[in-house]
């Protein structure tokens, strides 16, 4: 009879045993897919895509780009569709600016050539004291006053 309890016994540990290594290889999978997913939603910087943070070339840090200067489309002067506007990142210095256009995942550098006016073969961005004015190819395309939102920095992720 002992050897029977023993061995039911037994059978009894090594069963809890097979669903806790289940649980177990089940929790890390899961665990497994939502580190791939959290690195998905990184770019190659280590910005928050989903938190809305790109890469800033002049600052050197993960900035979400709404935080600039908006410079809305000439044909929509006042617009409110975000996703049209330009936002421009400046430099600590002011001697970079950095272009967000839509549509775009690439930024543009503009260097300052004379104070308050940036460009590059292609873009010319001028501040004449009231409003930001940016051509492109000698075409105005964007404009807008100089309210700037405060720089947001960071990626939303805790250390």
């Amino acid at each position: 009879m002992k050897k029977l309890r023993f061995a039911f016994l037994l059978l009894l540990v090594m069963s809890c045993q097979k669903k806790m290594d289940k649980a177990v290889a089940k929790h890390d999978s899961i665990r497994t897919a939502q580190d791939s997913i959290a690195a998905m939603d990184k770019d190659e910087h280590g910005c928050l895509i989903s938190a809305g943070y790109v890469w800033s070339v002049v600052g050197n840090e993960c900035v979400k780009v709404y935080s600039g200067v908006p410079l809305n489309p000439i044909e929509l002067p006042a617009n409110t569709d975000e996703t049209k506007c330009v936002y421009v990142l400046f430099s600590e210095n002011g001697k970079k600016a950095e272009l967000f256009l839509p549509d775009s995942t690439d930024s543009v550098i503009l260097k300052e050539f004379k104070p308050k006016k940036w460009s590059n073969q292609k873009w010319y961005l001028a501040f004449n004291g009231q409003k930001y004015d940016l051509s492109k190819e000698g075409n105005l395309m964007y404009t807008g006053d100089p309210e700037m939102g405060s720089k947001i920095m960071g990626s939303d992720v805790e250390e």
